[in-house]
């Protein structure tokens, strides 16, 4: 009976380790991803941070409004599942050209009635669209 007490506390402490070793590794890695897409969006968008920033949120000014990207896995939102975003920049041409020169792949420049627009994935997957109003 003893040896099966000791055997069993040995797999609940081993078990409990591989948990917790576990549970580390994915913070690590979802702070990791975190810290990738500030850098996607400050250094390769081009969007100027500002406001709330922490291992979970952070804020950019977008203009008149605000642009936050969290960490959405805590939340049961998977990397690469949310709605995209669209950016109205002044030169499209240019803002797509930065994109790709950063190894971003975005589609070819669309003529609409109001805008031109084109549409790149972040490191996550996420779908988001540059656009020029028309004048």
């Amino acid at each position: 009976m003893d040896k099966f007490v000791r055997s069993f506390e040995a797999s609940a402490i081993l078990t409990a380790w591989a948990v917790a070793s576990a549970f580390r590794d994915g913070q690590r890695r979802a702070l990791e991803r975190q810290a990738a897409r500030v850098a996607f969006y400050r250094d390769i968008v081009g969007l100027k941070q500002a406001g709330l920033a922490s291992d979970y949120w952070v804020e950019f000014d977008a203009g008149d409004t605000t642009f936050g990207i969290g960490r959405g896995e805590g939340l049961g939102i998977a990397p690469g599942s949310a709605f995209s975003a669209a950016f109205e920049v002044d030169d499209l041409t240019q803002a797509r050209e930065r994109l790709v020169k950063h190894g971003v792949k975005v589609t070819e420049i669309q003529e609409g009635p109001v805008c031109s627009s084109c549409f790149a994935t972040d490191p996550d997957g996420n779908r988001f669209a540059l656009h020029q109003r028309k004048v």
